[in-house]
Protein backbone atom coordinates (compact mmCIF):
# COMPACT_ATOMS: atom_id res chain seq x y z
CA UNK A 1 0.00 0.00 0.00
CA UNK A 2 1.29 3.45 -0.93
CA UNK A 3 1.20 6.44 1.43
CA UNK A 4 -1.46 8.05 -0.76
CA UNK A 5 -3.89 5.31 0.31
CA UNK A 6 -2.95 5.08 3.96
CA UNK A 7 -6.37 6.44 4.94
CA UNK A 8 -8.27 4.43 2.35
CA UNK A 9 -8.32 3.46 -1.30
CA UNK A 10 -10.19 5.22 -4.05
CA UNK A 11 -11.81 2.26 -5.73
CA UNK A 12 -12.95 2.33 -9.31
CA UNK A 13 -14.52 -1.08 -9.69
CA UNK A 14 -11.81 -3.59 -8.80
CA UNK A 15 -8.82 -1.24 -8.99
CA UNK A 16 -7.64 1.64 -6.81
CA UNK A 17 -7.14 4.79 -8.91
CA UNK A 18 -4.34 6.06 -6.66
CA UNK A 19 -2.09 3.03 -5.88
CA UNK A 20 -3.24 0.43 -8.41
CA UNK A 21 -4.09 -2.27 -5.83
CA UNK A 22 -6.65 -4.86 -6.97
CA UNK A 23 -9.50 -6.30 -4.92
CA UNK A 24 -11.56 -9.40 -5.64
CA UNK A 25 -14.78 -7.55 -6.37
CA UNK A 26 -16.03 -4.98 -8.80
CA UNK A 27 -14.55 -6.73 -11.85
CA UNK A 28 -15.98 -5.85 -15.27
CA UNK A 29 -15.85 -8.91 -17.49
CA UNK A 30 -17.58 -7.28 -20.48
CA UNK A 31 -15.00 -4.52 -20.82
CA UNK A 32 -12.14 -4.47 -23.31
CA UNK A 33 -8.55 -4.94 -22.25
CA UNK A 34 -6.15 -1.94 -22.41
CA UNK A 35 -4.60 -3.30 -25.62
CA UNK A 36 -7.94 -2.88 -27.37
CA UNK A 37 -8.70 -6.59 -27.72
CA UNK A 38 -11.72 -8.31 -26.22
CA UNK A 39 -11.03 -10.15 -22.95
CA UNK A 40 -10.25 -13.86 -23.57
CA UNK A 41 -13.15 -16.12 -22.65
CA UNK A 42 -15.02 -13.20 -21.09
CA UNK A 43 -13.59 -14.21 -17.68
CA UNK A 44 -10.72 -11.73 -17.62
CA UNK A 45 -11.42 -8.35 -16.07
CA UNK A 46 -10.98 -5.46 -18.48
CA UNK A 47 -9.56 -3.30 -15.70
CA UNK A 48 -7.03 -5.52 -13.86
CA UNK A 49 -6.81 -8.52 -16.27
CA UNK A 50 -7.48 -10.95 -13.40
CA UNK A 51 -8.85 -14.26 -14.70
CA UNK A 52 -11.72 -15.51 -12.60
CA UNK A 53 -14.24 -18.15 -13.68
CA UNK A 54 -17.73 -18.65 -12.27
CA UNK A 55 -17.98 -22.41 -11.98
CA UNK A 56 -21.36 -24.09 -11.74
CA UNK A 57 -22.49 -27.70 -11.57
CA UNK A 58 -23.87 -28.91 -14.92
CA UNK A 59 -26.28 -31.85 -15.21
CA UNK A 60 -24.71 -34.83 -16.96
CA UNK A 61 -21.14 -33.77 -16.14
CA UNK A 62 -18.91 -34.77 -13.25
CA UNK A 63 -17.03 -31.48 -13.12
CA UNK A 64 -18.08 -27.85 -12.89
CA UNK A 65 -18.27 -25.56 -15.93
CA UNK A 66 -17.84 -21.79 -16.08
CA UNK A 67 -21.17 -20.10 -16.76
CA UNK A 68 -19.50 -17.23 -18.66
CA UNK A 69 -16.89 -18.85 -20.93
CA UNK A 70 -17.69 -22.58 -20.75
CA UNK A 71 -14.27 -23.61 -19.37
CA UNK A 72 -14.34 -27.12 -17.89
CA UNK A 73 -12.87 -27.51 -14.40
CA UNK A 74 -11.55 -31.04 -15.00
CA UNK A 75 -8.33 -30.39 -13.01
CA UNK A 76 -9.35 -27.46 -10.79
CA UNK A 77 -9.30 -28.48 -7.09
CA UNK A 78 -12.75 -28.20 -5.58
CA UNK A 79 -14.46 -28.20 -8.96
CA UNK A 80 -12.78 -31.20 -10.63
CA UNK A 81 -14.15 -34.62 -11.51
CA UNK A 82 -16.15 -36.63 -8.99
CA UNK A 83 -17.10 -39.59 -11.15
CA UNK A 84 -19.34 -42.51 -10.22
CA UNK A 85 -17.43 -45.35 -11.87
CA UNK A 86 -18.95 -48.78 -12.49
CA UNK A 87 -17.38 -51.88 -14.00
CA UNK A 88 -18.17 -52.39 -17.72
CA UNK A 89 -19.45 -55.96 -18.22
CA UNK A 90 -16.99 -58.15 -20.12
CA UNK A 91 -14.26 -55.51 -20.08
CA UNK A 92 -11.45 -54.39 -17.78
CA UNK A 93 -12.73 -50.82 -17.80
CA UNK A 94 -14.74 -48.52 -15.56
CA UNK A 95 -17.38 -46.19 -16.92
CA UNK A 96 -18.91 -43.20 -15.16
CA UNK A 97 -22.66 -43.59 -14.79
CA UNK A 98 -23.10 -39.80 -14.99
CA UNK A 99 -20.84 -38.43 -17.75
CA UNK A 100 -19.73 -41.60 -19.54
CA UNK A 101 -15.97 -41.09 -19.07
CA UNK A 102 -14.01 -44.37 -18.98
CA UNK A 103 -10.79 -45.49 -17.34
CA UNK A 104 -8.88 -48.74 -16.89
CA UNK A 105 -9.28 -50.79 -13.73
CA UNK A 106 -6.36 -51.23 -11.34
CA UNK A 107 -3.76 -53.76 -12.44
CA UNK A 108 -4.39 -55.98 -9.43
CA UNK A 109 -8.15 -56.00 -10.07
CA UNK A 110 -7.89 -57.99 -13.31
CA UNK A 111 -9.28 -61.54 -13.31
CA UNK A 112 -5.84 -63.17 -13.12
CA UNK A 113 -5.59 -66.91 -13.73
CA UNK A 114 -2.40 -68.99 -13.65
CA UNK A 115 -1.37 -70.57 -16.96
CA UNK A 116 -0.56 -74.27 -16.36
CA UNK A 117 3.15 -75.09 -16.28
CA UNK A 118 4.24 -71.47 -16.48
CA UNK A 119 5.05 -68.58 -14.17
CA UNK A 120 2.59 -66.36 -16.01
CA UNK A 121 -0.90 -65.18 -15.19
CA UNK A 122 -3.45 -64.14 -17.80
CA UNK A 123 -6.56 -62.05 -17.37
CA UNK A 124 -9.61 -64.11 -18.32
CA UNK A 125 -11.43 -60.95 -19.41
CA UNK A 126 -9.03 -58.83 -21.49
CA UNK A 127 -6.14 -61.24 -22.12
CA UNK A 128 -3.45 -59.14 -20.42
CA UNK A 129 -0.51 -61.12 -19.02
CA UNK A 130 1.84 -60.66 -16.10
CA UNK A 131 4.79 -62.63 -14.74
CA UNK A 132 4.80 -64.05 -11.23
CA UNK A 133 7.76 -64.92 -9.03
CA UNK A 134 9.56 -68.17 -9.85
CA UNK A 135 9.69 -70.97 -7.27
CA UNK A 136 13.44 -71.61 -7.48
CA UNK A 137 14.86 -74.68 -5.75
CA UNK A 138 18.46 -75.87 -5.49
CA UNK A 139 19.48 -78.68 -7.83
CA UNK A 140 21.36 -81.33 -5.85
CA UNK A 141 25.06 -81.56 -6.76
CA UNK A 142 24.95 -78.58 -9.14
CA UNK A 143 25.51 -74.85 -8.88
CA UNK A 144 22.08 -73.96 -10.16
CA UNK A 145 18.48 -73.47 -9.12
CA UNK A 146 15.44 -74.64 -11.07
CA UNK A 147 11.88 -73.31 -10.92
CA UNK A 148 9.56 -76.06 -9.70
CA UNK A 149 6.73 -74.62 -11.81
CA UNK A 150 8.09 -73.66 -15.25
CA UNK A 151 11.53 -75.33 -15.19
CA UNK A 152 13.54 -72.15 -15.70
CA UNK A 153 17.16 -72.48 -14.51
CA UNK A 154 19.48 -69.86 -13.06
CA UNK A 155 23.18 -70.24 -12.30
CA UNK A 156 24.67 -69.86 -8.82
CA UNK A 157 28.20 -68.91 -7.83
CA UNK A 158 30.68 -71.77 -7.65
CA UNK A 159 32.42 -72.56 -4.37
CA UNK A 160 35.99 -72.59 -5.66
CA UNK A 161 38.76 -74.30 -3.70
CA UNK A 162 42.38 -74.46 -4.83
CA UNK A 163 43.93 -77.79 -5.79
CA UNK A 164 47.21 -78.07 -3.89
CA UNK A 165 50.33 -77.67 -6.03
CA UNK A 166 48.49 -76.87 -9.28
CA UNK A 167 47.07 -73.86 -11.14
CA UNK A 168 43.56 -75.29 -10.79
CA UNK A 169 40.52 -74.63 -8.65
CA UNK A 170 37.67 -77.06 -8.09
CA UNK A 171 34.09 -76.27 -7.09
CA UNK A 172 33.17 -77.96 -3.82
CA UNK A 173 29.53 -78.27 -4.95
CA UNK A 174 29.45 -79.39 -8.58
CA UNK A 175 33.07 -80.52 -9.08
CA UNK A 176 33.79 -78.17 -11.99
CA UNK A 177 37.50 -77.42 -12.49
CA UNK A 178 38.99 -74.23 -13.85
CA UNK A 179 42.58 -73.38 -14.77
CA UNK A 180 44.09 -70.15 -13.49
CA UNK A 181 47.63 -69.62 -14.87
CA UNK A 182 50.04 -68.59 -12.12
CA UNK A 183 47.77 -69.65 -9.26
CA UNK A 184 50.27 -72.02 -7.63
CA UNK A 185 53.12 -69.49 -7.87
CA UNK A 186 50.95 -66.69 -6.46
CA UNK A 187 49.79 -68.77 -3.51
CA UNK A 188 53.33 -69.84 -2.76
CA UNK A 189 54.83 -66.31 -2.79
CA UNK A 190 52.49 -63.42 -3.80
CA UNK A 191 55.18 -60.75 -3.56
CA UNK A 192 57.59 -62.66 -5.79
CA UNK A 193 54.81 -63.28 -8.32
CA UNK A 194 53.90 -59.56 -8.45
CA UNK A 195 57.58 -58.60 -8.79
CA UNK A 196 57.78 -60.97 -11.75
CA UNK A 197 54.77 -59.24 -13.34
CA UNK A 198 56.51 -55.88 -12.96
CA UNK A 199 59.58 -57.24 -14.76
CA UNK A 200 57.41 -58.58 -17.58
CA UNK A 201 55.81 -55.18 -18.03
CA UNK A 202 59.18 -53.44 -17.99
CA UNK A 203 60.35 -55.83 -20.67
CA UNK A 204 57.37 -55.09 -22.90
CA UNK A 205 57.42 -51.31 -22.99
CA UNK A 206 61.13 -50.62 -23.75
CA UNK A 207 61.12 -53.08 -26.67
CA UNK A 208 58.37 -51.28 -28.60
CA UNK A 209 59.73 -49.30 -31.60
CA UNK A 210 59.63 -45.51 -31.70
CA UNK A 211 57.27 -43.72 -34.04
CA UNK A 212 58.45 -40.68 -36.07
CA UNK A 213 57.51 -38.28 -33.23
CA UNK A 214 59.74 -40.15 -30.79
CA UNK A 215 56.93 -41.80 -28.82
CA UNK A 216 56.95 -45.55 -28.30
CA UNK A 217 54.48 -47.27 -30.58
CA UNK A 218 52.11 -49.57 -28.72
CA UNK A 219 50.62 -52.10 -31.12
CA UNK A 220 47.89 -54.73 -30.66
CA UNK A 221 50.32 -57.47 -29.59
CA UNK A 222 51.75 -55.34 -26.78
CA UNK A 223 48.29 -54.26 -25.65
CA UNK A 224 47.07 -57.86 -25.54
CA UNK A 225 50.01 -59.01 -23.41
CA UNK A 226 49.73 -56.10 -20.96
CA UNK A 227 45.97 -56.66 -20.74
CA UNK A 228 46.51 -60.36 -20.04
CA UNK A 229 48.87 -59.56 -17.15
CA UNK A 230 46.29 -57.19 -15.69
CA UNK A 231 43.52 -59.80 -15.92
CA UNK A 232 45.75 -62.40 -14.27
CA UNK A 233 46.55 -60.06 -11.38
CA UNK A 234 42.87 -59.22 -10.94
CA UNK A 235 41.90 -62.89 -10.88
CA UNK A 236 44.60 -63.82 -8.38
CA UNK A 237 44.82 -60.81 -6.08
CA UNK A 238 42.17 -58.35 -7.17
CA UNK A 239 42.66 -54.60 -6.99
CA UNK A 240 45.35 -54.92 -4.33
CA UNK A 241 47.63 -56.90 -6.66
CA UNK A 242 46.97 -54.62 -9.65
CA UNK A 243 47.66 -51.49 -7.60
CA UNK A 244 50.84 -52.99 -6.16
CA UNK A 245 52.21 -53.82 -9.62
CA UNK A 246 50.97 -50.58 -11.20
CA UNK A 247 52.58 -48.44 -8.50
CA UNK A 248 55.95 -50.18 -8.81
CA UNK A 249 55.84 -49.94 -12.61
CA UNK A 250 55.03 -46.22 -12.45
CA UNK A 251 57.96 -45.65 -10.11
CA UNK A 252 60.39 -47.34 -12.48
CA UNK A 253 58.86 -46.29 -15.82
CA UNK A 254 56.93 -43.05 -15.13
CA UNK A 255 56.87 -42.14 -18.84
CA UNK A 256 54.64 -45.18 -19.55
CA UNK A 257 52.56 -45.13 -16.35
CA UNK A 258 49.56 -43.50 -18.01
CA UNK A 259 49.66 -46.00 -20.87
CA UNK A 260 49.48 -48.88 -18.41
CA UNK A 261 46.53 -47.28 -16.60
CA UNK A 262 44.48 -46.88 -19.79
CA UNK A 263 45.35 -50.37 -21.04
CA UNK A 264 44.08 -51.91 -17.81
CA UNK A 265 40.90 -49.79 -17.85
CA UNK A 266 37.83 -51.99 -17.28
CA UNK A 267 39.68 -54.93 -15.73
CA UNK A 268 37.92 -55.73 -12.46
CA UNK A 269 37.45 -52.44 -10.60
CA UNK A 270 40.37 -50.71 -12.34
CA UNK A 271 39.52 -47.34 -13.87
CA UNK A 272 42.11 -45.78 -16.14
Amino acid sequence: MKLSCIFGHKWNGCTCERCGEVRNEGHEYTKYAPNGKECVGRCKCGRCLVLQHEYQTVPGKCYDVCSRCGAEARYVPGHDAHHTFERVPGQCKLKCAVCGDTTSIKWEDHDWQRLPGTCTEKCATCGAERYVEHDYRRVEGKCMEKCAVCGRVRELEHQWQSVEGTDKEKCAVCGMVRLIPGLAAYRKDPEAFMDDCVEKLLAIFPTTPLDPEGHRRFDAAHREEVHRIGEQLDQLGGMRAMRRVGTEFARRRPIHARKLETTWDGIGSWMG
